[in-house]
């Protein structure tokens, strides 16, 4: 580390390159907010603060024809929760796998105001499903009274 650096290192407590990320999140964060932009690209909540906010890609860029002009492209960015985006590596925005660009073909969509229970194998009402943001559409594997049976037998056991 140079002089220079040192010394501005000594006077942030922390090197000048994390500042100047910290800072530029700063102010992205307040753009954001200011725009009214500040909501998840996942889960559609607001990003209440800059520790949740994380930048993803919306196209998988690894895997493109053009990996550096789909990773530079500003049309394919999207902001979200930091949990949301971590877990996106499993569950994508609407079931569909953006290296694929299929459904899929574990998720189960049953009709409008249901939800597909994979214990008891059936389309059950959304109320009786607890959340779990992490799932594709916010809701458990399994219905309330398969949960609670399950419960129920491992304690047994």
């Amino acid at each position: 580390m140079n002089k220079m650096n040192k010394q501005r290192a000594d006077a942030l407590g922390e090197p000048i390159s994390t500042a100047n990320s910290k800072l530029k999140k700063i102010l992205l964060y307040e753009a954001l907010q200011r725009l009214g932009e500040d909501f998840c690209y996942r889960c559609d909540r607001q990003i209440d603060n800059i520790e949740d906010l994380s930048i993803e890609h919306t196209k998988s860029w690894l895997y493109a024809e053009n990996p550096k002009e789909v990773f530079f492209d500003t049309s394919g960015i999207a902001f979200s929760h930091r949990v949301c985006n971590s877990s996106a590596k499993k569950i994508f925005k609407g079931g569909i796998s953006p290296l694929t660009g299929r459904i899929s073909p574990r998720r189960k969509e049953g009709p409008e105001g249901t939800a597909w229970c994979h214990r008891c194998k059936t389309n059950r009402p959304i109320q009786e499903f607890t959340v779990d943001n992490s799932r594709w559409n916010n809701l458990r594997a399994d219905c309330s009274s398969c949960r609670s049976e399950y419960r129920k037998n491992k304690e047994v056991s």
